[in-house]
């Protein structure tokens, strides 16, 4: 596992321990679960193992991007993601490649 998957890791944890904590003294209507999976968007590196993340985290909070011609980016940085989603579904990779990223933008569409 990549260092920068770690960190991602730990971040999302301290995120949800934090939301987790203050949700029940704030009365909030949703869980805070559903905060995170709302509010909370990562960009992996084409090295990560995006259909592992995905499983675990659900669809709707990864982001596709690429820092390509940037070595980070790789030269092939949709193969390297697609090689990982082999379980992932068609609906999912749709919402990681574009739709993810226009409901952000407020195009629900």
């Amino acid at each position: 596992m990549g260092e920068s998957v770690a960190v991602k890791r730990r971040v999302l944890l301290l995120a949800a321990l934090c939301v987790l904590a203050y949700a029940p003294a704030l009365n909030l209507p949703l869980k805070a679960s559903d905060y995170l999976r709302r509010q909370v968007k990562f960009t992996p590196f084409p090295n990560e193992p995006v259909g592992w993340i995905i499983e675990n985290s659900g669809p709707e909070m990864l982001l596709f991007s690429t820092d390509y011609p940037h070595p980070e980016g790789t030269k092939d940085p949709i193969g390297r993601f697609e090689a990982t989603m082999d379980q992932v579904s068609e609906q999912a990779k749709e919402r990681f490649y574009s739709r993810n990223f226009a409901e952000m933008m407020g195009d629900a569409a």
